[in-house]
Order: structure tokens, then sequence, then C-alpha cells
């Protein structure tokens, strides 16, 4: 079975705003408390390939990275390691910036 939950905020939202509406969303999936075991090490791969800017949807917005990090904390993992790589031709430290 697959589950999908969207969610929504305002304008700009600020950390509290994404970390609510995240907390909610997983909450209808069943939560990162459900599939992880507490200490595991965590591959997060945000998807910013290119360097564009997070009003073109074309990566990942970085707002969402963070409350994803302190929700995954909060939910026992242990070590967690962003990786990602660009597509060809681009910096993949570049869409970091």
């Amino acid at each position: 079975m697959t589950i999908v939950s969207i969610g929504r905020t305002n304008g700009d939202p600020i950390l509290e705003d994404v970390v609510r509406v995240l907390r909610r969303c997983l909450d209808q999936a069943g939560s990162f408390k459900s599939i992880l075991r507490p200490g595991w090490r965590i591959l997060i791969k945000p998807n910013v390939g290119v360097a564009a800017p997070p009003e073109s949807a074309r990566n990942t917005a970085p707002n969402v990275v963070e409350p994803t990090i302190l929700l995954l904390h909060e939910a026992g993992a242990g070590e967690l390691i962003i990786g990602e790589s660009s597509v060809v031709g681009q910096d993949t430290m570049e869409p970091f910036h």
C-alpha cells in the first residue's frame, strides 16, 4: 500500500510552520517513529540537483530539509547524512548555496 500525504503552508513559512505541516502529514502516513528504529543512520536525499531558486519547484525547498532533520531526531534517528548528486554539468554544491 502506498500512502501519500500533502500539506501546505501559507506564504513564506517560518520553521515552526513547516514542522507543524510535516508532522501532520507524517501522522497521516504513520509517522517516522513507526518506520525507523532508534539509532538508525539515515540518508536524506533532498533533490537539489540543479542551481535554481526554490520558487522554480525544480528542487526540494530548502525550508523543508531542516524540519525533516528535526523530526527525524525527534523520532530517535541516529546519524543523519545528507547526500546529493547534481545533474551532469552542474556543481553539486552550488544548489546548496
